[in-house]
């Protein structure tokens, strides 16, 4: 019986159940018998899903007073980064980290000293890439750029990514950034995110109020989704219905959504961790996101049937255009226009695209991708320490 490898997947950010967090938790969890799994987590916010093997610096019964001050929190990612270099140099030259974002350079480079094969996880594009988009986006709103991506912050991606032996893409855009910033095609490996449909069963349904076609997005609401551009492509289509934008409102997000408060046709809620009601209230998700890795948001819309309509950024490998949505440039606001009208107008043509969808999002729930990353980690030689 071949004996599985050992795969240290480290978290940098608290667990809280959703966002890449939980994407992380969920991989790991469903990953096969190949490989197997430990997490490292510096805190959790509520409770991990059964099965997972993790190593915590706080004890689980920690009041929420203690772990979550700063001082804690700080302590607690440092010990965290302690903890796995500490297995790491028992286990010795061949160990495999799963490194997800968020770890200190300094971790990685020792990690790289004491011999072992470091995995980086993208959620995003690469940082150059990243800064570009939004740089633009920033000038041609007249705003100051407040995205955070400093010349610091590039260059320490770029040691992180060259001290990574391989790195996973979630999708086309961000295989096409790797490219762009020299990271080598034999070291990239292309994969998805996923979802969970369990986390989704059931048949309740949102009140969304008013008549007609209903189109949601799902997302911070500021310039990195894309919001003012979707706010803009609805008024501009004029159809009979309502757009639901859910999410929390970034401080740069409120005057670009100013204009469109108030509006019968056009609801703003906060953010809710029961999505599965929205997304079986509506027709189909509306989300041209100007920067991304692959949203998991996009993969639980598409799970619920909802066909999609995104930019390039929000394709994860699961959006075809004229096939189970549409892709267009965020900022062709006609070509989104046109796209909200052709689904509001044609009712059979959204049952089939969203029929397409959730067939194509079933294979590539968390187990799927789970399953895929573990055939292309045994590919690159990791279940057997021969990379």
């Amino acid at each position: 019986m071949t004996r599985s490898k050992r795969l240290h997947v480290s978290l940098s950010i608290h667990y809280t159940g959703i966002g890449f967090t939980s994407a992380a938790v969920a991989l790991a969890r469903h990953m096969p018998e190949t490989f197997e799994p430990v997490l490292y987590l510096p805190q959790v916010h509520g409770a991990l899903p059964p099965g997972i093997n993790a190593v915590r610096p706080l004890p689980e019964f920690t009041p929420a007073f203690i772990a979550w001050r700063p001082s804690v929190v700080a302590w607690a990612k440092r010990r965290n980064e302690e903890n796995l270099l500490r297995a790491i140099r028992r286990e010795g030259p061949g160990a495999v980290v799963w490194l997800w974002p968020g770890a200190s350079t300094q971790l990685q480079r020792e990690l790289k000293a004491a011999g072992a094969i470091v995995i980086r996880e993208m959620i995003n594009t690469h940082q150059g890439t990243a800064r570009r988009v939004l740089d633009a986006e920033y000038k041609r709103l007249g705003m100051p750029p407040t995205h955070g991506i400093t010349d610091a912050a590039q260059r320490r991606e770029e040691e992180v990514l060259s001290l990574s032996d391989f790195v996973v893409s979630p999708s086309e855009c961000v295989d096409a950034s790797l490219l762009e910033w020299g990271i080598g095609e034999d070291r990239i490996i292309r994969s998805t995110f996923g979802w969970s449909p369990e986390d989704f069963a059931g048949t309740s349904k949102a009140e969304i109020p008013g008549e007609g076609i209903k189109a949601l997005f799902v997302g911070s609401v500021g310039i990195r989704k894309g919001v003012h551009l979707a706010l803009a492509a609805w008024d501009r289509a004029g159809v009979k219905g309502t757009f639901v934008v859910v999410g929390a409102v970034e401080p740069e997000g409120e005057s670009l959504i100013a204009p469109y408060r108030g509006r019968d046709d056009i609801s703003f809620a906060a953010f809710t961790r029961d999505l599965a009601s929205l997304y079986r209230a509506a027709d189909f998700m509306f989300f041209p996101s100007l920067e991304e890795g692959a949203p998991l948001v996009c993969y639980q819309a598409g799970g619920c049937g909802l066909p999609i309509v995104t930019g390039p950024m929000g394709q994860g490998r699961l959006v075809e255009h004229g096939v189970t949505g549409f892709v267009a440039d965020p900022h062709d606001e006609d070509a989104l226009a046109s796209y909200i009208r052709t689904l509001a107008e044609n009712e059979l043509l959204r049952k089939e695209m969203g029929q397409r969808i959730r067939e194509r999002a079933l294979k590539l729930d968390f187990r799927s991708a789970a399953a895929d990353r573990a055939r292309a980690f045994a590919n690159k030689g990791l279940a057997d320490g021969s990379a």
